[in-house]
């Protein structure tokens, strides 16, 4: 029968303690080497890949913001009607629906006929840029117009048959 030795040669430092070497087989009571990780400077790539990374979810979540909307809500009481101006304006801020740095409006006029605060489709009228009664944008509209002059509200639930009108909402606003 044959045994295996192991011949290990130490090297001894300049304090004559005993270094192990490097190379060998573990030894009952021997820790292993231990790898020590050197910190990552800002050019290594597991640091650029991190910034590219979030920088990737920076610009899908910008994207779907790329157009920001405002609406201005005004009421004029003329006498027995009341005017409703809505303005909205939609600002681009990337590469989106609105292109880039851009800018759209649209401008809609109500007049509504009667004592309120609910006005059935046949009490609204809708105007054009001039001020003028559009007929053929009130054909086939249902809903209502409802104005509550204690919280300064305007809501607005008109259809043209299944479809809600583009400018249905609950709309804070102001007098002139």
């Amino acid at each position: 029968m044959t045994t295996a030795t192991s011949v290990f040669t130490h090297a001894t430092s300049q304090s004559g303690s005993s270094i192990p070497p490097h190379n060998h087989a573990r030894q009952p009571g021997h820790r292993a080497p231990v790898a020590v990780a050197r910190p990552r400077g800002p050019g290594s790539s597991g640091v650029m890949k991190r910034l590219g990374g979030l920088l990737l979810v920076a610009t899908a979540l910008a994207l779907p913001l790329g157009c920001i909307r405002s609406t201005r809500v005004e009421v004029r009481r003329t006498g027995e009607t009341q005017e409703v101006d809505l303005a909205r304006r939609w600002h681009g801020l990337t590469i989106g629906p609105c292109g880039f740095v851009t800018g759209a409006y649209a401008n809609y006029s109500i007049r509504l006929n009667g004592p309120g605060p609910v006005f059935p489709v046949e009490q609204v009228e809708l105007l054009d840029e001039k001020g003028k009664v559009n007929e053929s944008a009130r054909k086939g509209l249902t809903g209502e117009v409802r104005v509550d002059s204690t919280r300064r509200k305007v809501t607005i639930d008109l259809h043209r048959g299944k479809h809600p009108f583009e400018i249905n909402g609950s709309y804070g606003y102001r007098e002139p």
